[in-house]
């Protein structure tokens, strides 16, 4: 029997995107411009190496694009980041936008027997699972599954 380990965010489906969506605006900059600070100059390079017992410490990383930017702390702005990823995070798993090649490559290693097990973070056990009565829906030239 094979087995294959894949990632679910980001590479199945467009996690990115709706982020970027999400966060438009907030510091004054396209969303675009914070979430890429977040992703890599905040939660990869600190967090993962100086914070990874606060990983899953949201208001903490809240703090942290203000040092970035050596800008002064707001807390409401950073209350808004917490709630606008948050709010980010269930959209994504309620109705996660499937990059176009992605169902089509599960589906070739359905058919070939191959085993998949998803590799992904925060709330793991919640992400979601393609049913029967689940419908695909256009994006990008493309379909993605949805409830």
């Amino acid at each position: 029997m094979i087995t294959v380990l894949m990632d679910y965010d980001g590479t199945l489906h467009d996690h990115d995107a709706v982020i970027t969506r999400s966060i438009h605006g907030i510091l004054d900059q396209p969303g675009h411009q914070p979430y890429h600070t977040w992703r890599y100059r905040i939660h990869r390079d600190i967090i993962h190496t100086q914070h990874l017992d606060r990983h899953d410490d949201m208001p903490f990383h809240a703090q942290l694009p203000f040092q970035h930017l050596q800008t002064p702390h707001h807390h409401p702005t950073a209350q808004k980041l917490v709630q606008k990823f948050h709010e980010a995070d269930q959209t994504d798993k309620e109705t996660p936008i499937y990059f176009p090649v992605a169902i089509p490559t599960l589906d070739t290693l359905k058919e070939a027997g191959i085993t998949l097990r998803l590799s992904t973070g925060r709330n793991a056990e919640e992400k979601p699972k393609p049913s029967p009565t689940t419908k695909r829906k256009k994006h990008r030239g493309g379909s993605h599954i949805g409830t």
